[in-house]
């Protein structure tokens, strides 16, 4: 049976107590935090209903960083993201997601140099707390619409460059798309740290999250190669958008806790979190 988790963006309108009760009702003994619920709730609240409930934190997320002259400098974001690491501590999170930076017109080089700058400030901090960072390529951002500076490629040579435990790759797959395939199946079996499960599909040159099994991504391919690198993580779901709007969070948490995704069901062996 595969680990599966939910992500607090899928039930982003409800507060981090709601989300609580609603997937332990479901049957999820997993949650993808999410830092502004925690940051609103309070961090020792969070844990105590996470204790409560005896549900594991799948990750905490996400840190995002930005080059722009016009925002916070560097050095406060990375302030900021080490008391980050603290809360993902307290709340003994299996990861902490980070998006690198946006491109803000920066070329490659410097892009990259940016990034490096960051994980070598926070890769100790991940190493004191005993939580791997998982870098999240992103294509696009999906609310300004702004792209971002490293791709799954770019996000693969970065992560080579430092070959540490405490460093990995979140593959989300509404940003990724089928690109995974790309990838040879030992290196994702190293250093995969978190699979977000979404599908996507492009409506007027916008890429945007939809129902799973009605977008784009290849699940034949998807759950023939995840049998191949024999990755043991979690299956984080994460549900929002315009196409989840005229469905329930009750409805997008059933969809997952009775095994009805029918692409991935049967040959990925997602089960019922009720069986």
């Amino acid at each position: 049976m595969r680990k599966t988790s939910i992500n607090q963006l899928t039930t982003m309108r409800w507060d981090f107590d709601e989300d609580i009760i609603a997937y332990e009702q479901s049957g999820f003994d997993r949650i993808g935090v999410c830092r502004n619920k925690v940051s609103d709730f309070g961090v020792e609240k969070c844990r105590e209903l996470l204790d409560e409930a005896q549900m594991g934190v799948s990750s905490y997320g996400s840190l995002t960083f930005y080059a722009d002259l016009s925002g916070p400098k560097l050095s406060e974001q990375i302030c900021l993201a080490r008391l980050d690491f603290e809360k993902a501590a307290q709340l003994n999170a299996d990861c902490v997601i980070l998006h690198s930076a946006g491109d803000c017109g920066h070329l490659r080089k410097n892009r990259f140099r940016v990034a490096q700058s960051i994980l070598d400030q926070l890769l100790p901090v991940a190493e004191e707390h005993g939580i791997p960072i998982a870098l999240e390529p992103t294509c696009r951002n999906e609310i300004s619409g702004s792209c971002h500076s490293h791709s799954l490629a770019d996000t693969a040579e970065l992560i080579n460059q430092y070959d540490s435990e405490f460093l990995g790759l979140n593959v989300d797959l509404f940003h990724v798309g089928n690109e995974f395939l790309d990838l040879s199946s030992s290196w994702f079996g190293k250093y995969v740290r978190l699979i977000q499960v979404s599908d996507f599909d492009d409506r007027n040159g916008v890429r945007q999250r939809t129902q799973i099994g009605s977008g784009k991504v290849d699940w034949k391919a998807f759950c023939s190669y995840i049998d191949q690198t024999q990755y043991d993580g979690v299956f984080e779901f994460e549900m929002f958008g315009e196409s989840f709007d005229l469905e329930s969070y009750e409805q997008s948490l059933h969809r997952v806790a009775e095994g009805l995704f029918a692409p991935i069901s049967e040959p990925a062996e997602f089960e019922s979190v009720k069986a």
